[in-house]
């Protein structure tokens, strides 16, 4: 067809292509002329580029939405049910579009717009409705404003409960009708991938690996607190100092990879996996021994590593680490793996493990996973640590940025250990004692604080148009994310004198989430 191309390149198909060109204004919404196949590329999450200049900006697709459907007089895509996006690799639409939809200086307008959507498209061994890693499908804890999950439940309305061997911090991770959680017992021992069906919540199969030393960690932090990942059919376990393991969906086992021994005074290897084409990647650490590893996703084979000397501890029972889910992202064309470490927030090249630049701020501790949207990178540490923003370089940009592209800095904050949510500009979190928080991801200016529940270690989930976090009583609060002030929709307690440090996930309609005891199914 003229002005369409539609191409698919590399050795996986579902590694898809796709450039758009029109001369008329276009976005991505319902148009008569616009293939279908191009219709289900535009999901949720993408990052959205000026290729003249503007600078980077990511955020929800739902938020796009909000933004332009009105003055543009076109309707939102709704994708069939069925259809929701999984992983998306080099896709691309180069669209024109009035510049009163963006707001940029009418003195310099772009020629095109590039929406990159990156980690969305559909993939083998992905279906509707998948978890497939940890926070989701994009990594970012977020899934459309289409989407229905439950909003209010109380004790006694789960579809079922399966009791578990041993406590854990870990989370589920879902694809199809199968769930995967990891599991240790035995002081650590025994660290195992466990499988259930997600309709009845029986035990289909459990992969356990010994080890036979002893492995320091903390009471709160047994071992096994990696999630699992799906993709492409294979399930992947990182056991820490036991071992990086794939199997497949019926637990078959394939390769296994020694990636050191890895010790902490509060336990290591909290890091899940991630995925950037063919490598899996691992932020192994913290401790004794950190380093970011990448291995060929289907043999094993080691493609790259770098050591990460300013995050390694001196002695065990230091206060010092990482163990932040590094989060992969497009841009300008250039891949980044954004991980905050020991001081810095750092950029690497997920296909080199390359540094691409750094920007200081931060303190020795980092837990949570770095916030990217509206142009900005937000970083944040535990332990009342400080909190920075980051204006985005440019992808000729390299070094020390620190001077040139810190936004702010906030040098004392709450107790953070979860993640949250860059939203609308705003970021929405829970911190540790239990106090919601909205901030301005450019200023790091409080919007407001107020207090929503428990201590909670959960992170936060941004799902069909509401915040869900649960605290460490294994209640789950839900509100409505506005930055002028905390708008509660519900309390839902679950499981009374039960404990938990994990986050739900969200798969089909139906909630899952781990507790020390039990494993809950909620909804559908």
């Amino acid at each position: 067809m003229e002005g369409r191309r539609w191409t698919l390149s590399g050795e996986n198909r579902a590694v898809a292509s796709a450039r758009v060109r029109r001369l008329e204004p276009w976005l991505p919404y319902k148009d008569s002329n616009l293939d279908k196949q191009i219709q289900n590329l535009l999901c949720y999450r993408y990052t959205i580029r000026q290729s003249g200049g503007m600078g980077g900006r990511s955020h929800s697709a739902a938020e796009e939405l909000q933004e332009t459907a009105s003055p543009s007089g076109l309707q939102p895509i709704s994708l069939p049910m069925g259809r929701r996006c999984g992983v998306v690799r080099n896709a691309e639409i180069l669209v024109k579009r009035p510049r009163m939809l963006i707001g940029w200086d009418s003195m310099n307008p772009p020629s095109f717009l590039t929406f990159s959507l990156v980690a969305l498209f559909l993939v083998p061994g992905l279906q509707a409705g998948d978890w497939p890693g940890w926070r989701g499908p994009a990594g970012d804890g977020t899934l459309p404003v289409s989407e229905t999950y439950p909003v209010t439940w109380s004790a006694g309305d789960a579809v079922w409960r399966v009791e578990l061997g041993a406590p854990g911090n870990s989370s589920p991770v879902v694809v199809g009708n199968r769930l995967f959680l990891t599991e240790a017992r035995e002081k650590g021992h025994e660290r195992s991938l466990v499988c259930f069906d997600t309709t009845t919540g029986k035990e289909l199969w459990r992969q356990t690996v010994k080890y036979g030393k002893d492995e320091i960690t903390h009471a709160t932090n047994p071992w096994c607190s990696a999630s699992p990942l799906v993709h492409e059919g294979i399930v992947y376990a990182w056991h820490g100092s036991a071992g990086l393991h794939a199997y497949d969906l019926d637990g078959r086992a394939g390769w296994q990879a020694d990636l050191g021994e890895f010790a902490h005074i509060w336990g290591p290897n909290a890091a899940s996996p991630v995925v950037w084409g063919d490598l899996i990647i691992v932020h192994a650490g913290p401790g004794l021994l950190a380093k970011l590893v990448a291995l060929n996703r289907k043999t094993g084979k080691m493609a790259w590593e770098t050591a990460l000397p300013d995050a390694q501890s001196a002695e065990i029972k230091q206060f010092k680490g990482s163990w932040a889910v590094p989060r992969i992202m497009d841009n300008g064309g250039r891949a980044e793996m954004l991980v905050p470490l020991p001081k810095w927030l750092v950029s690497f090249d997920p296909a080199t493990g390359k540094e691409w630049w750094r920007c200081g701020g931060l303190s020795d501790l980092c837990y949570n996973n770095p916030l990217v949207g509206d142009g900005t990178v937000v970083a944040m540490c535990g332990y009342g640590g400080p909190a920075i923003g980051v204006r985005l370089p440019g992808a000729g940009e390299t070094g020390d940025l620190t001077a040139s592209h810190r936004l702010w800095l906030v040098p004392r904050n709450q107790q953070r250990i979860g993640s949250g949510i860059l939203l609308g500009g705003n970021v929405y979190i829970c911190n540790e004692p239990g106090a919601a928080q909205c901030f301005d991801a450019k200023t790091g200016e409080d919007r407001w604080k107020e207090r929503l529940g428990k201590n909670a270690w959960s992170s936060l989930n941004y799902v069909g148009g509401k915040c869900y976090v649960v605290d460490q009583t294994a209640e789950t609060h839900v509100f409505e994310p506005s930055p002028t002030g905390l708008k509660v929709v519900a309390h839902n307690v679950l499981a009374p004198g039960e404990a938990t440090n994990a986050t739900p996930a969200f798969a089909g309609g139906a909630i899952y989430l781990r507790t020390n005891k039990a494993l809950y199914r909620i909804g559908k």
